[in-house]
């Protein structure tokens, strides 16, 4: 009894410690999270990091207990010169621009919210244990009682916030494309291992079997021929128990002849006491037969014993015999499970195999592109300007503007070869070119030796008419003299025609603008727009409170309003992605006119688009702001070509300074060459 009231009172007390160990555990870890978000701002960059003077730190319903210790352990910011603010927020709709944005473990189910809320800002998201490492930015891992953290620095880069080197130091982990890619790799291996495995596991369980069949049948012969002995045996048992019933038979017939004779002997005493020693001897005789039957009899009984040991034997063989068949059976049963998933890990295989078939095409045209590197790098001995391939034209001229060196490119997109050029546009960029000021550029480049930018409507050698942006660069010396120029060309038709399209939709929202505002009165009645416009249409109230939208609202966000309301919050300005609306809005008040502004957003399918608005605001007849109306329109196919045109711009920009400095580096300087060579050219 004393002992089970021990029990009891330990049970009591470790009921009582475990709450604070739990409770121990948590603060440790709040305080290195707290610690970790006080360390991160020194080794990231935002955009304006030198104007920076208070840190924003924000927490998405974080524990009071958490905030408190963020609170104690940011005060006084780094050496009271960069202050820290510590922001808690509630909600999603509330989440204001950040430099850090903290989201606890219990908010991993918002994550797409939350990274569609701070779209556009500059704000590095740090998130606890999220599984999908390929959305993260900063990512918070606790490994027992100790805290770590991943970082991708790809969407951190999306977020225009950088990452300095010095960021290893506090233990994180890079995760990149690369990294992800020998990930996937390493655990592929890994699977082909366990199925050669596997494999060789089946071949080696296949061979005990064959082994064990073998044995089987052995004992099966050694059993067969163990029962031929024993009826062999039985049979010569037989035989000496035939012996012995004769030899008996034979004691019992000396016997009565003895006892005749003893008759005899009576009569003759005479002849007895004479006999006597023959009787004696005789007598001596069948004590030794009997003895001989007895230890015969003896035998027999020892070779019945050993009949019945060797069937007791048999029986237990037999025993065995069953019970390996039965474990042949279950082993059967085994293997037919284990062809089953062996079956099923080859179709494992076979799927990943497809997978590595797709990563070595991504391999193969990654080869292929550093194949096209090194064809780039061979034609350096020719400036090195532009691959010849491109689809770009490219042209070298002279100071004078008359043609040098036209690419490939050029031939593909105006049809004109450098002969036919020389022969059909007397070979002569101001004369060829249809350009008004052309030649005011060209002078101008070469003065001010800085490259020009300029659009022309062209028509190719197949009288086909294009839009065309070029950009004229100049190509220095060493000591800083034109030498030569380039020229390269890009098909800008398909950009002309996005903005003619653009100019359309908005004189096209323009026109439904002024429609709107001839029908004030109209607005009661929601019968402004036409509800099935693949246009988004928002209808809000003085204070932007929104009163209706169009179909067209659900088919581009893919959410209907009911669920963006719950989400977001029903007013039009404080839902809107454009940071300078209120600004806006009171200019199109102050003026009576339309603003215009073009954001960016996600859809609920978690797809990226650019959105272009013009909001209306509504008079009614005393000149008030009654109502604003919306118009939203899908832009992103414009916005994606415009970026592509950039990257080109930029491509070739770089293409053209790295082939400066090769030629810098390769070639000797231009006072030896005039020396060596008083006339020379280089191509």
């Amino acid at each position: 009894m004393k002992f089970q009231k021990i029990i009891h009172v330990l049970v009591i007390l470790l009921a009582l410690q475990l709450p604070q160990v739990v409770s121990y555990a948590q603060t440790s870890l709040d305080k290195q999270k707290a610690k970790l978000l006080y360390d991160l701002p020194i080794h990231l960059r935002w955009e304006n990091d030198d104007d920076i003077d208070v840190i924003k730190i924000g927490v998405l319903n974080g524990s009071q207990t958490f905030i408190k210790e963020l609170k104690r352990v940011t005060s006084g910011g780094y050496d009271n010169i960069i202050l820290i603010d510590v922001i808690s927020f509630n909600s999603v709709a509330s989440i204001t621009e950040t430099h850090i944005l903290y989201v606890p473990k219990t908010q991993n189910s918002q994550f797409n919210n939350i990274k569609r809320k701070i779209l556009g800002f500059n704000t590095a998201l740090v998130t606890e244990e999220y599984p999908a490492k390929k959305s993260i930015m900063i990512n918070l891992m606790a490994k027992g009682s100790k805290l770590t953290f991943q970082i991708n620095n790809d969407n951190l880069r999306i977020a225009n916030v950088n990452v300095t080197p010095g960021i290893s130091n506090l233990g994180g982990i890079n995760i990149s494309t690369k990294i992800l890619f020998d990930e996937s790799e390493k655990s592929l291996k890994q699977e082909k291992q366990k199925v050669r495995r596997l494999q060789a596991s089946i071949e080696s369980k296949q061979k005990e079997l064959a082994k064990k069949e073998k044995e089987l049948e052995r004992q099966k012969e050694v059993l067969f021929s163990q029962g031929d002995q024993i009826v062999e045996q039985r049979g010569k048992i037989e035989v000496q128990l035939a012996e012995l019933g004769k030899l008996v038979g034979e004691a019992k017939i000396a016997k009565q002849e003895l006892q005749k004779k003893t008759e005899i002997l009576h009569e003759k005493e005479r002849a007895i006491r004479k006999q006597e020693n023959k009787i004696g001897e005789q007598i001596a005789v069948l004590d030794k037969l009997e003895s001989d039957i007895s230890g015969r009899q003896e035998q027999i009984e020892i070779q019945n014993k050993e009949i019945k040991s060797q069937n007791i034997e048999i029986k237990t063989q037999m025993l065995r015999i069953k019970f390996q068949q039965n474990v042949l059976l279950i082993f059967i049963t085994l293997l037919v499970v284990i062809l089953i998933l062996a079956f099923f890990l080859l179709r494992g295989y076979r799927l990943k195999q497809r997978k590595n078939k797709l990563l070595a095409q991504q391999k193969e045209e990654i080869s292929q592109q550093a194949a096209e590197l090194e064809v780039i790098n061979k034609e350096l001995e020719k400036l090195s300007i532009v691959a010849s391939e491109t689809s770009t034209a490219v042209i070298i001229l002279d100071t004078q503007g008359n043609f040098d060196w036209i690419n490939i490119g050029f031939t593909k997109m105006y049809g004109y070869t450098l002969k036919l050029l020389n022969d059909e546009l007397n070979g002569n960029i101001i004369k060829a070119s249809n350009h008004p000021d052309i030649e005011s550029l060209f002078n101008s480049c070469i003065k001010d030796k800085a490259p020009v930018i300029y659009e022309s409507y062209v028509t190719t050698r197949d009288k086909q008419e294009r839009w065309a942006q070029s950009t004229l660069s100049p190509i220095l010396n060493s000591e800083g003299e034109v030498t030569k120029l380039v020229l390269i060309d890009s098909d800008i038709t398909k950009i002309k025609e996005a903005e003619n399209e653009i100019l359309r939709q908005n004189q096209m929202i323009l026109d439904q603008a002024t429609l709107l505002e001839s029908k004030n009165v109209e607005l009661e009645k929601l019968s402004l727009v036409a509800s099935k416009t693949d246009n988004s249409v928002v209808i809000a109230d003085l204070n932007g409170e929104i009163e209706w939208v169009n179909d067209g609202f659900t088919r581009l966000l893919g959410t209907t309003f009911d669920e963006f309301k719950k989400e977001y919050g029903s007013n039009l300005f404080l839902t809107s992605l454009n940071p300078d609306i209120v600004d806006q809005i009171a200019e199109g008040i102050a003026f009576k006119k339309s603003i215009h502004y073009t954001s960016k957003t996600y859809t609920k399918a978690n797809r990226l688009i650019w959105i272009q608005t013009t909001m209306t605001p509504i008079f009614d007849n005393k000149g008030d702001v009654s109502k604003f109306i919306a118009i939203d329109a899908d832009v992103t196919k414009i916005k994606l070509a415009e970026e592509q045109i950039a990257r080109q711009n930029e491509k070739i920009t770089d293409s053209i300074h790295y082939a400066k400095k090769i030629q810098t580096a390769v070639l000797p300087p231009n006072d030896f060459l005039k020396k060596l060579l008083p006339e020379y050219f280089i191509m």
